[in-house]
This record gives structure tokens, C-alpha cells and sequence, in this order.
């Protein structure tokens, strides 16, 4: 890993939240959130030594956080747990 890609880590882990890191460093969100992705991707094939690192699986939520989530603007579990419901009662209909 890149000594940047190092420091928005640490940046990350220091503030908390995406906005936070992106000021601590003097960049913008989007910039931050790439550098992070990278860092990420950099971290799996070390984590991997060499090994063919496995797909990007998850994502990123903070407890209770509904920004960036896709639908009616509930948390990423409470999403799915209301598509689990709708597929139940499709199933049993």
C-alpha cells in the first residue's frame, strides 16, 4: 500500500465518518472514497500473499446510517429485511 492510501486509513479510523476523513486530509469526498477503494483493493492482495484475492463482498455501513442506502431512506438491514417479508409473502401467496 501506497503511503496515501495509508494515511486515508488512518484518517478513517481517527474521525469516524467519510466527510470527517476527506476534510482531516484536505480532499474531496468522492476523491477520499476512491483512494479508499484502492487502499481496500491493495490491502485484499496483501491480505492474500499472492493468492488470487477474492471479490469485493460488503460494504461500508455505519450503525444507523441510512445515507447512501438505496430505497426509502431506512438502514441497509432494515431494507432487507423488508424484501425478505415481500418474498415470504410472495411465496406463500
Amino acid at each position: 500500500m501506497t503511503p496515501r492510501q495509508r494515511e486515508a486509513f488512518a484518517a478513517l479510523a481517527a474521525a469516524g465518518d467519510y466527510p470527517e476523513a476527506a476534510r482531516v486530509l484536505g480532499i474531496a469526498d468522492q476523491t477520499f472514497r476512491s483512494l479508499l477503494g484502492r487502499a481496500r483493493g491493495a490491502f485484499r492482495e496483501l491480505w492474500h500473499e499472492g493468492e488470487i484475492p477474492s471479490a469485493h463482498w460488503g460494504c461500508d455501513r455505519r450503525a444507523g446510517a441510512t445515507r447512501g442506502t438505496v430505497g426509502k431512506g431506512e438502514s441497509a438491514v432494515a431494507n432487507l429485511r423488508r424484501r425478505q417479508r415481500a418474498a415470504a409473502r410472495k411465496q406463500a401467496a
